[in-house]
């Protein structure tokens, strides 16, 4: 006998109910930090945001450094994407400067939020914690395309 998950019924339901609350909570989480910062947004302000309440917030991501770190893996989430698509279809000559214009072009792009995550990392011990994980997954994986490259 099928579960209901695998006939698409309550389970998968209440998996994309839970997904989509976890998405809009990083939003209004991602939103929040980048106005205000770390330390000046709550966890109550995320929750009204996003319109859930705080128990659903510490429910998926356990805690506002969690839940930053989160938000911060998603924001790159694009650029680790752009990278990857354009790399499969870029010439080995080619390549080095196609990683470059993708990384200019993200940086250009969101370079306030980029200078808040590096003034909160040099500001807060556990912010630099939540991030350092991020940041260097998003770093080696950089280093491993330049180095194909070459």
């Amino acid at each position: 006998m099928k579960h209901d998950d695998e006939r698409g019924g309550v389970g998968a339901e209440q998996t994309h109910r839970k997904a989509v609350t976890r998405e809009r909570i990083l939003r209004a989480a991602m939103a929040l930090f980048s106005q205000r910062g770390f330390e000046h947004t709550t966890v109550t302000q995320i929750a009204k945001r996003a319109e859930v309440s705080r128990a659903a917030i510490f429910w998926h991501f356990g805690d506002k450094a969690t839940l930053f770190g989160e938000a911060v893996a998603q924001f790159f989430h694009p650029f680790r994407e752009q990278l990857k698509d354009n790399l499969l279809h870029v010439d080995a000559e080619d390549r080095l400067t196609q990683i470059y214009a993708v990384y200019d072009r993200f940086v250009t792009d969101n370079v306030a939020a980029i200078q808040a995550f590096v003034r909160w990392v040099m500001e807060s011990a556990e912010l630099r914690q939540a991030l350092q994980p991020v940041l260097l997954e998003l770093h080696e994986q950089f280093r491993q395309d330049v180095k194909v490259t070459l």
